[in-house]
């Protein structure tokens, strides 16, 4: 059995999370990405197994350049939840990018998604095909 959360200590509900990630996903899509890296950081401090968050606290790592340390936060989420799609695509990228072809079974995962980011792994797997 995992270890109790400080949010399960305290009584921190799913709802409380999600308001907490909002505000930090707005920051990160204006931008902000230092404030959106304390909030997510802030909540990977109450729950560190909030798939979710590692997953937006990734990209806001690789918004800032640090490709290694969002590979890592992609890592950590999957553990949590091995079918993150976000986390999938984006790691799958990032590994693509540094020469892992490990990165096409990440996108691979994701391509029967009828979502956008279904599409753009399809896109990425086909270009890939086609080199």
């Amino acid at each position: 059995m995992s270890p109790i959360t400080l949010a399960q200590q305290v009584g921190f509900t799913e709802q409380d999370a999600q308001r907490i990630a909002d505000a930090g996903c707005d920051l990160l899509n204006g931008g902000q990405l230092e404030a959106a890296a304390d909030v997510f950081k802030g909540l990977l401090a109450i729950n560190p197994r909030d798939a979710f968050v590692h997953t937006a606290y990734g990209m806001v790592l690789q918004e800032q350049g640090d490709e290694a340390a969002a590979v890592r936060e992609f890592d950590s989420a999957l553990e949590e939840d091995p079918k993150m799609p976000v986390a999938l695509l984006n790691r799958g990228i990032l590994r693509l990018k540094r020469g892992n072809v490990a990165g096409l079974d990440d996108l691979k995962a994701v391509t029967p998604l009828k979502t956008t980011v279904g599409e753009r792994a399809r896109e990425i797997v086909k270009a890939f095909a086609q080199r």
